[in-house]
């Protein structure tokens, strides 16, 4: 005879649709199963697994990975039914106009639009504006960081750059490492200069191989869009895109993913939407 729902605890509950639901193996280890049912707290995810294992709801195989027995199938098939979580909209005071709602909402169901609970004399209040707001932290001025400071752009090679570069600029490209895969991209600039001399504008001095003024790029507008280019400036060990060496001094496009390589370093393409 199947238990009533009441017999599990909430959080046994959860587990059980969560096995219920998923297919795959790597998605029924414990870790997987705490962080989908928002168990961080080990011994609550350890009394919900040790409650339905007692119950025989579910099993532990393949040393770490659960799953449901047939009661269990049951049990979360009656949950999926039955269990249908409502929150009912409650308003305390109205100023200015009425508000009209019956019944209770389904937190599954398309939420309500929030301008239809106001009738035509209360209309819906604006947005806040800043002077409205409350400031949670006092930050300096600009303190998101651009492309004039990012490490890898010398800041006295961008102070030597003519007037018509600096005003307005728009990053059109970036440059993402390979590896490490968590490297912060490098912003390109057209006629932007990348190599081992501290008078680069892209300054890599990480690598060995690459020579002190490696190649050059240059971003052109054609057609109403923005093209990439890169040129080799007589490097000791060349540039590669995609494997395929460069003839010196001879721009190439460099489309969006794909591979540049100066020395031993590795770097992708990525082209920002506009």
């Amino acid at each position: 005879m199947t238990q009533p729902q009441t017999a599990l605890t909430i959080d046994a509950q959860e587990v059980l649709l969560y096995l219920h639901k998923t297919k795959r193996q790597i998605e029924r280890t414990k870790q997987a199963i705490r962080e989908a049912c928002h168990l961080a707290d080990p011994p609550r995810a350890d009394a919900a697994l040790r409650e339905l294992l007692q119950g025989r709801y579910i099993t532990n195989v393949n040393d770490g990975e659960y799953q449901l027995t047939t009661l269990g199938k049951d049990m979360a098939r009656s949950f999926d039914t039955n269990r249908r979580p409502q929150v009912v909209n409650k308003i305390d005071k109205v100023e200015g106009g009425t508000v009209n709602l019956v019944g209770s909402q389904d937190i599954t169901s398309t939420p309500l639009d929030y301008k239809s609970l106001f009738n035509s004399a209360m209309p819906a209040p604006p947005p806040p504006t800043p002077e409205h707001l409350e400031r949670t932290l006092d930050v300096l001025p600009n303190g998101i960081p651009s492309l004039y400071n990012h490490p890898l752009r010398l800041s006295n090679a961008l102070s030597n750059l003519p007037s018509q570069r600096r005003p307005g600029l728009i990053l059109r490209y970036m440059l993402a490492f390979e590896v490490p895969q968590d490297a912060l991209p490098v912003p390109v600039l057209h006629s932007d200069v990348l190599g081992r001399s501290r008078a680069a504008d892209i300054y890599l001095r990480h690598d060995d191989y690459i020579s002190s003024r490696h190649c050059q790029f240059a971003i052109r507008q054609e057609n109403k869009r923005f093209v990439l280019y890169v040129e080799d400036l007589s490097s000791r060990n060349g540039t590669f895109i995609d494997n395929v060496m460069l003839e010196p001094n001879k721009p190439c496009i460099l489309k969006h993913g794909s591979r540049l390589q100066v020395g031993n370093t590795v770097l992708l393409a990525v082209q920002i939407p506009y």
